[in-house]
């Protein structure tokens, strides 16, 4: 491809030709001080004139900003002419302010977000801006009053939790430490840091997402400053001190992190527990990681492929198999134990086994209740499918076929195979619960539907 490029294009010179003329020009490449001259002065002298002829609060919400934008433009030489040209009728026109307002409010990030899930859940309260029903230190259930934008709602930048509890420690003036907009989250550093995996993918591309990993030099009243902040911004760290990063890792549901998601996951494992090493008195210090998985098969080999990393089970296996430290074994006497019956049904369809089996335990809890056996006074049977297309066959075969039954059974004797508590079918999928009509009710229906 490059003998071909340059035949059709004689001045091509290729990568290796582009990095001599590079180095050419300044021989330490990028940490080079004519480089920090020629190429970086002249941009964050730009956008510092474009931060005072036009904040980005302001651009977000005004008009008039496409005129002004296309002023700080022409006055730099951030653009060529030809590109100062072809950016007038874009900035000049009729939707230039429109423009500058998308672009401003794309800056701000996650603040306006927050700001539009603040006022939406004012206007509805059915869905909270943040993931936390309650003050975590008194208990408290929010209201639509406990969330606020600051530094203003014309200018969100972080979105702050407040108790309404008057007699809480986290009310009024002090809001709880908790983060939920990113770009707050970029510049306080928080101590925990709660994130899905796919956050992952954003790394490459979000330069304050160094900070997290201790490659900040400069800091203010209101977090810290990276090598993807102006230079001029923030206090220099006392004694050039820097932040250590992350040291523990807690990876929940290991056993989900497999297949193609596990082998993306990995490549991004292999950077993060790069920058997260320290050196402490000459010898790296990699990150401790902790993992929950449903399951321990093949843990060892999952474990070295995701982390590279030697896999201790804890709490270890201890001399007596009947306390495990989470479960411990206890005579059927002193407390019942469940009961799993399996049942196998050839020639039978599934729908007419899962009508009979809830059926009969719906039948048999009803009775023990009435006989003044311990039942399950919700006369509950939950059931697990192993896919929404076995849940969507066998729901409306219970709404119209169950109550008709259940009556049937309850009027016979034989149907009564003793003190039952609720029917589980186990999978993994998802799951429905049935509630027991009583005679004279309408048609058993679904009384709540879900998937995991």
């Amino acid at each position: 491809m490059q003998e071909e490029a340059a035949r059709a294009d004689k001045p091509f010179v290729g990568y290796d030709g582009a990095r001599a003329r590079f180095l050419s020009h300044f021989p330490n490449g990028f940490d080079d001080p004519g480089y920090w001259t020629h190429e970086r002065t002249y941009k964050l002298a730009a956008k510092a004139k474009l931060d005072q002829s036009l904040p980005l609060a302001a651009a977000a919400d005004g008009s008039g900003n496409g005129s002004a934008a296309l002023a700080v433009y022409q006055g730099t030489n951030l653009l060529s002419h030809h590109e100062k040209i072809d950016l007038k009728p874009l900035l000049g026109g009729p939707s230039g302010d429109a423009f500058v307002r998308a672009a401003a409010r794309f800056m701000l990030g996650d603040g306006e977000r927050a700001l539009a899930r603040i006022r939406r859940y004012r206007k509805d309260q059915r869905e909270a801006p943040a993931p936390i029903k309650a003050c975590p230190w008194c208990l408290a259930p929010f209201t639509p009053d406990s969330f606020a934008c600051e530094p203003n709602d014309k200018a969100p930048r972080n979105m702050v939790i407040r108790c309404v509890n008057a007699s809480c420690d986290f009310t009024r003036d002090r809001a709880l430490p908790v983060l939920t907009v990113d770009e707050a989250i970029y510049r306080r550093l928080p101590a925990f840091l709660i994130a899905t995996v796919d956050k992952f993918a954003g790394l490459p591309w979000l330069g304050h997402a160094g900070a997290f990993f201790g490659h900040v030099d400069r800091h203010d009243q209101y977090g810290f400053f990276g090598a993807a902040d102006g230079r001029s911004e923030g206090t220099p760290l006392w004694n050039q001190h820097c932040l250590l990063p992350p040291d523990l890792v807690i990876q929940d549901e290991l056993h989900l992190i497999s297949g193609p998601l596990g082998t993306v996951a990995a490549l991004y494992e292999v950077a993060l527990d790069k920058l997260a090493t320290r050196t402490w008195m000459g010898e790296p210090v990699r990150p401790k990681v902790v993992a929950s998985t449903a399951t321990v098969r093949r843990a060892k080999d999952q474990v070295r492929a995701l982390f590279d990393r030697e896999t201790a089970i804890f709490p270890p296996p201890g001399p007596d198999r009947r306390n495990s430290f989470f479960a411990q074994t206890v005579a059927p006497d002193v407390k019942p134990a469940r009961l799993y019956v399996g049942l196998a049904s050839p020639g039978r369809g599934p729908k007419l086994i899962f009508l009979r089996v809830l059926t009969t335990l719906l039948s048999a809890a009803r009775a023990a209740a009435a006989a003044g056996d311990d039942a399950d006074a919700y006369e509950t049977g939950l059931c697990y499918f192993n896919a929404l297309r076995e849940l969507g066959i066998c729901s409306p075969t219970g709404k119209r076929l169950l109550s008709p039954r259940q009556r049937q059974a309850d009027r016979s004797t034989t149907a009564i195979l003793g003190t039952t508590r609720c029917c589980t079918i186990r999978s993994t999928r998802c799951w429905t619960v049935w509630r027991s009509p009583t005679s004279d009710s309408r048609p058993a229906t679904p009384c709540a539907m879900s998937s995991t």
